[in-house]
């Protein structure tokens, strides 16, 4: 469940077959998206301040800051297979602008942690856990 893996090749309308790939992609920080809008008013102007050009010196320290531009030309590159998916990797981050196939945690690699977050969902949705 939260390891990469290519999706069974599945028949199409006109008899063609295709493979799909499901990888999970980490755009870092990316300011000027709105998700800050319920913070704090003072967490808010940071979070602001963060995202011009005054901020982005942090990236010195800070690899995971990243422009809507990087975050969305990314994705986008990684939706239409511009960005090719290396055998046995299903986690791409970008970091200072550029994707990286990062190693996920040990936490998100773990069979049990991936069990009991199933279990949770289902119960806070109404399903049956099994």
């Amino acid at each position: 469940m939260h390891r990469p893996h290519d999706a069974e090749v599945v028949e199409g309308r006109r008899g063609s077959s295709r493979t799909d790939t499901a990888v999970a992609f980490d755009p870092g920080q990316v300011f000027g998206t709105g998700l800050a809008r319920a913070l704090p008013t003072p967490m808010r102007l940071a979070w602001r301040v963060l995202g011009t050009r005054a901020g982005m010196f942090l990236r010195i320290v800070q690899d995971t800051f990243n422009t809507q531009t990087e975050a969305g030309n990314t994705l986008a590159d990684l939706v239409l297979g511009d960005i090719d998916v290396p055998d046995g990797r299903g986690y791409l981050a970008l970091r200072r602008g550029e994707p990286s196939w990062a190693e996920p945690s040990v936490l998100a690699r773990s069979d049990e942690q991936a069990e009991r977050l199933w279990r949770e969902s289902a119960r806070l949705v109404g399903l049956p856990d099994h």
